[in-house]
């Protein structure tokens, strides 16, 4: 017996959060024609996943497209394949809600279409020894990871021609090496130059596995490639030659191929993912090293590593927070013990808010499109809210407590209510990471920090030799989404946060702030933990407060419950030694409210809009003691009080990332600076400032 057995899957998927139009456009140009032709072609088999977005956008706006896939599924065509509900990297989640994730996305395709998957699309190829423990226990058989992932655990090339087993403590699931010179031909390269590499694999006496499982979405959605694909008509070419050839090429499903031909041996993988994000993964300024050692290495293909996925983590301490929110909520669900319903309607929006995309970047978007994260918060808050509604037996209260949220090994401090919670960060830049208003299911600072990237590089080189070079491969693209981006990048000294407590040296002026911190000093916790008390006052609430000290001030954040709402006020004590001849002091609250340009959210002060209005504005105002950010899309009001009046400096953070369609500028949120003399600061009472949110809905 010779040939090749073609097996082919594509994985479908669009994040938590993503705009209508996105899935649409999706759909318009990727999933439905590369459907439709593959009906044309019932002898080409294949493997097809959707993550839970796309089924749910099926279900809602393309009832007939399920009814397609049913049918394709009947007649054998097409292997459904299963995954976490909501694409979370499984990894980087709770094992319980891991395997809760699979489960519900295996009951969902069943519910749907009648099929039963057993192969799982691994989340980013994300592969960590414990994994096959967490598929045996979801009900799944199979899954496919990287050929560098084989590589790196010793096997050559040559090898990898067949499934293999993959245990952890004894409980095992077969998986297939996806070849990446498949994944870089299909389907970029002529038909004729595929089919021949396919020919090559050809050996005598035995059937050699040519495997295939990439993203469906470089079949007409990924930039230039739907006119290839189906205006030039790759893809019904690519199936027709499949055709031609079936005397030794023959597609299979994978689940089939194992039936015939079982996992030829064991094998312990490490942990790892697929070469692109294992680069993007490291700290930019090694990236190029990686590059370099791969190229000069070409022959030592797996064993020339990069970064694993939860470097990321330690990259970028948005996406890390973000993730710790995910496990204390997590945590706070599985805290209520077993629920009538399994997954219960909170379980649902927990896994919602695990979807991986918020979490990481790369070449897409990712962690630097705040409407993602947002979706992410908005989803865990919602979980967290009705979590601790059953643990707090529906009563109004306050809570305060010490820990160490982010896991950095050194303490936050965690002031809570039913309205309105905020952590604080008093070994860090000394302000609030986090500032939930529950009703809106809202993190008022889901802010983020411009940073280096290793792409920037990039930008300014292109911008420095004048016009954009265009490249095949989406991982090497140039392209800019406007002119003079390059211009705009720039990176911050500190991480964004709200109330970060600053020294500014005499002649410090907004630009030079806004431009490189334009000297001013970050007043950072001196040692010693701080202190926190609670206070009730009856049924609507009470108060809870943090304290601590920093060179030449002592803090207190001070949460406020009332009938009225809830509020954070901070006040700060300056010592009049500490004090800068000449400087001053200021409070930079950073504000996220998604969209810096929309015409329904704006700043007010003293009930007259401020010029320009919008929260992309920048500008200057002399003395305020008021200001007001109104947000009619999520019908609340933020309002600043501050005593004694302050000087306003405000303008709006923008961070220039890559995306799958080109360098972008991103609105991020808005940075208010309240300014004060060193005297007025360090006189009795210090300064304060008073975050109270309003519910403006009806």
């Amino acid at each position: 017996m010779t040939g090749v057995r073609l097996l082919l899957a594509a994985h479908c998927h669009q994040p938590v959060g993503n705009f209508g139009w996105v899935l649409e456009e999706n759909f318009q140009k990727a999933y439905q024609p590369f459907v439709e032709v593959l009906e044309r072609h019932p002898g080409v088999k294949f493997g097809l996943h959707y993550s839970g977005p796309l089924w749910e956008f099926f279900e809602e706006k393309h009832p007939q497209f399920i009814e397609t896939l049913k049918r394709l599924v009947d007649r054998g065509q097409v292997e459904l394949w299963t995954g976490g509900l909501y694409e979370p990297i499984l990894a980087a989640i709770p094992e319980a809600d891991a395997i809760g994730q699979v489960k519900a996305l295996t009951a969902k395709i069943k519910h749907l279409t009648g099929a039963s998957p057993k192969g799982l699309w691994l989340t980013e190829r994300v592969f960590e020894p414990t994994i096959p423990s967490v598929l045996f226990r979801a009900g799944v058989s199979f899954t496919a990871v990287d050929d560098t992932q084989f590589l790196s655990a010793g096997l050559s090339a040559r090898e990898l021609t067949g499934a293999f087993t993959a245990e952890h403590l004894g409980e095992a699931v077969a998986v297939f090496p996806i070849h990446k010179r498949m994944r870089y031909l299909v389907p970029f390269r002529p038909v004729p130059e595929v089919i021949e590499h396919l020919r090559s694999l050809t050996g005598e006496g035995e059937v050699i596995a040519a495997i295939l499982a990439d993203d469906g979405e470089k079949f007409g959605a990924w930039p230039d490639t739907h006119e290839w694909v189906y205006g030039q008509g790759w893809l019904e070419g690519f199936f027709t030659a499949i055709e031609q050839n079936a005397g030794w090429l023959t597609t299979q499903h994978f689940g089939a191929f194992l039936s015939e031909f079982p996992p030829c041996r064991s094998v312990h993988l490490p942990a790892g993912s697929y070469e692109e994000l294992e680069e993007w993964a490291l700290p930019p300024e090694r990236q190029p090293e990686l590059e370099a050692l791969r190229a000069s290495n070409v022959g030592a293909a797996g064993l020339v590593r990069g970064g694993h996925w939860k470097n990321f983590l330690d990259r970028y301490p948005e996406a890390n927070r973000l993730h710790k929110k995910m496990l204390r909520v997590s945590r706070k669900i599985s805290a209520l013990g077993d629920r009538p319903l399994s997954p219960h309607p909170f379980e649902l929006e927990l896994f919602r808010g695990q979807c991986n995309d918020a979490y990481w970047h790369g070449v897409f978007g990712g962690l630097y499109l705040n409407y993602l994260r947002h979706a992410a918060y908005e989803s865990l808050l919602r979980a967290e809210s009705a979590a601790d509604a059953l643990l707090e037996a529906g009563r109004p209260y306050v809570k305060a407590s010490v820990e160490d949220f982010d896991a950095d090994g050194r303490d936050e401090v965690i002031l809570e209510s039913d309205l309105l919670s905020v952590i604080a960060d008093p070994d860090g830049e000394g302000g609030l990471i986090e500032v939930d208003w529950r009703p809106a299911a809202s993190n008022l600072a889901d802010n983020m920090t411009r940073r280096f990237e290793a792409y920037h590089r990039k930008l300014i080189a292109h911008a420095e030799g004048g016009g954009l070079a265009e490249v095949a491969s989406i991982h090497d693209r140039v392209r800019s989404k406007e002119p003079g981006l390059a211009d705009r990048i720039t990176y911050d000294r500190w991480t964004r946060a709200a109330g970060v407590p600053l020294a500014l040296p005499a002649g410090c002026n907004r630009l030079r702030y806004e431009r490189d911190g334009g000297g001013a000093e970050v007043l950072r916790r001196e040692d010693g933990p701080p202190a926190v008390a609670v206070t009730t006052a009856g049924p609507a609430g009470g108060t809870c407060e943090a304290r601590w000290t920093a060179p030449g001030l002592a803090v207190s954040h001070k949460l406020t419950r009332d009938g009225s709402g809830a509020a954070i006020a901070a006040a700060v004590q300056r010592t009049p030694a500490s004090a800068t001849p000449g400087g001053r002091f200021a409070g930079e609250w950073n504000l996220s409210q998604l969209a810096g340009n929309a015409p329904d959210r704006y700043f007010m002060s003293g009930g007259v809009p401020l010029e320009p209005p919008h929260l992309a504005g920048e500008g200057e105002t002399a003395s305020v003691s008021e200001i007001t950010a109104v947000d009619e899309w999520q019908r609340i009001e933020c309002r600043f009080d501050l005593s004694p009046p302050a000087e306003l400096w405000r303008f709006p953070i923008e961070t220039i990332s890559l995306s799958e369609s080109g360098f972008e500028r991103v609105y991020q949120q808005t940075c208010l600076v309240f300014l004060w003399p060193e005297e007025v600061a360090s006189a009795p009472g210090g300064v304060q400032v008073s975050f109270r949110v309003t519910d403006r809905r009806p």
